[in-house]
């Protein structure tokens, strides 16, 4: 059971960074 929540705060913590990344890009190249 530990094992799928710690899958789960990984899989969520991704897809924040993979949103970072893609705003930050378009930020950059909005410039």
């Amino acid at each position: 059971m530990n094992i799928k929540r710690t899958a789960k705060i990984a899989g969520v913590s991704l897809i924040a960074l993979l949103l970072l990344v893609i705003v930050s890009v378009s930020l950059l190249l909005g410039t």
